[in-house]
């Protein structure tokens, strides 16, 4: 009953409306019995139908969280028992419920071990979870992690170890969930010494032992064989860390040295990856861009220590073609981080700005300009402004030459020409479309007044017509009498049809009879009659 249970709650909140489902299930009573039912399942775990059972309470409970991260975890102390198990076995405790738990190596006790990670990693979405996983230690669980692969393991001790694959699966996993957790536990963060832990397992991820990862998790791709995967998360960890920018932070990290460290190896890298750059190694390089750009905005002699090294390498990423950065499709943030790196650690550096200006690099920025398109140019336009600072950088600017031979003011002059062009493009296909319309309209006028010449025309013909028609009508009434009569007959038809009904006129002394006798007109009469006398000359005829 309760394996359906779960079933069926994990079905609602991933096909249903997950806020929904989730509102109804945000109770005590409902995550009391959640808990009980998982502790429960974990104190028994004794088959694999068990464990099972409770990864998938574990599931919903996640699912639940994601959808209202203040759901009563707290209240009902199942956010520390959760905080307890996935601090196990890395951590020891005499509480009853791990005291007795024993994981082992199988798939189910694996996946319960990642699902506990995500679990802590969503939880932290609640703010009253801090002081809460501070006590439990949990960062120093999965800083615990945080050593060079493969480990050191001392049989002779009987305790639990993962095998190598699923322990380097979780040190990635643990990696990832660092950089989400540490940012908001800063105070774990000087606690545990994570600046000197971080820097050992960085300095072991980059250095020439080879060391053949499984790559088979999520977290590894593209790590196959190599220490690519470890470097990755260790910088973005680093990255989450510098976000903070809080300057204990950032003196720590220098203070042991990780300018120099990260110059270096990033120089080294993009040396032996110019031709091709993947997307790991896309993220490599702009978080260590990233990182040098926190470290280095504000501080002068900070800028100064990215030195030499630095100043090369950034050169090196600033000539490398677009093609060869993840096919093109990665190169605007490459350019984008490498950009910021200038601006953050040469510009505002008399020393930096000197060496950056002798290696060429305002030629590389230039060269920019040129190559990339207008989206781009804003950017660079901006960091060159910046070094016009230095009177020596007028100098290489004026002697800049492009691959078409054209100077820098003239690139300047390709940009306002364009501005000109453009303007001019616009205008005449303004003035175009005003013509256009103009000649639309003569048209339409031209149209509507050979209609109204057209239908003028008719008209007159079907005047004339009726005209003709009367004066036949007419000719043949004088000329046959009995035509004569049928139009007087039509015509007394008319006059009686128009006359409302005939009164009684018995009770009149006098009936006046309207009709004049022997009239010989055969159409209606008016209010005037037009008279035509005889013409003078034939009255005046001797």
């Amino acid at each position: 009953l309760l394996f359906r249970t779960i079933e069926l709650l994990w079905n609602l909140l991933e096909n249903g409306d997950d806020e929904q489902v989730a509102d109804q299930l945000n109770s005590r009573v409902t995550i009391g019995l959640l808990k009980e039912a998982f502790l429960g399942q974990v104190t028994q775990s004794h088959s694999q139908y068990h464990r099972q059972l409770r990864n998938d309470i574990l599931v919903v409970l996640s699912l639940i969280l994601n959808a209202n991260p203040n759901a009563p975890v707290v209240e009902t102390g199942f956010a520390k028992q959760l905080f307890l198990l996935a601090s196990c076995p890395e951590l020891r405790s005499n509480s009853p419920l791990v005291k007795n738990f024993k994981l082992t190596t199988s798939q189910e006790d694996f996946e319960f071990k990642k699902l506990l990670i995500n679990t802590v990693v969503i939880l932290n979405r609640n703010p009253m979870m801090g002081e809460l996983m501070s006590s439990s230690r949990v960062l120093l669980a999965l800083l615990s992690y945080i050593e060079p692969l493969p480990r050191k393991i001392d049989h002779q001790i009987n305790t639990f170890h993962w095998n190598q694959s699923q322990y380097e699966d979780l040190q990635l996993h643990a990696l990832a969930a660092l950089s989400i957790l540490l940012p908001h536990s800063l105070s774990e963060y000087f606690e545990y010494g994570v600046s000197t832990r971080l820097l050992l397992f960085y300095e072991w991820t980059i250095n020439q032992d080879e060391y053949k990862s499984e790559g088979n998790s999520f977290f590894a791709k593209g790590g196959r064989n190599t220490k690519r995967s470890q470097l990755r998360y260790t910088l973005r960890l680093f990255r989450s860390l510098v976000s903070t920018k809080d300057e204990r932070i950032y003196l720590d990290l220098c203070d042991q040295g990780i300018i120099p460290s990260l110059t270096g190896y990033l120089r080294v890298m993009i040396q032996e990856k110019s031709s091709h750059i993947d997307y790991v190694d896309l993220d490599i390089i702009c978080d260590g861009l990233f990182i040098l750009s926190c470290l280095g905005e504000l501080d002068v002699h900070r800028k100064e220590i990215f030195g030499s090294e630095g100043i090369e390498m950034l050169i090196q990423i600033l000539s490398t073609k677009s093609s060869c950065v993840c096919g093109g499709l990665g190169y605007h943030r490459l350019l984008v981080a490498t950009i910021d790196c200038v601006w953050c650690c040469i510009v505002g550096s008399v020393i930096n700005e000197d060496e950056f200006i002798q290696k060429q690099g305002i030629f590389s920025l230039l060269d920019l300009i040129e190559t990339n398109p207008k989206s781009l140019q804003n950017i660079v336009l901006g960091c060159l402004l910046d070094l016009t600072e230095n009177t020596k950088c007028l100098h290489f600017m004026m002697a800049w030459q492009g691959h078409k031979q054209d100077y820098f003011p003239h690139v300047l002059y390709n940009e306002a020409t364009d501005t000109i062009l453009r303007a001019s493009e616009e205008r005449a296909l303004a003035v175009t479309a005003t013509q256009n319309y103009i000649l639309q309209q003569y048209h339409k006028h031209d149209l509507e007044f050979e209609k109204i010449f057209y239908n003028e025309l008719i008209r007159n013909h079907i005047f004339h017509e009726k005209q003709l028609d009367r004066w036949k009508s007419f000719i043949a009434r004088t000329s046959k009498y009995p035509l004569l009569m049928v139009a007087k007959d039509s015509q007394n038809q008319a006059i009686r049809q128009s006359r409302p009904e005939e009164k009684d006129y018995s009770g009149y002394h006098t009936v006046h009879n309207f009709e004049i006798p022997n009239l010989s007109i055969t159409t209606f009469s008016g209010q005037f009659l037009k008279i035509e006398s005889t013409p003078l000359e034939i009255l005046t005829r001797h």
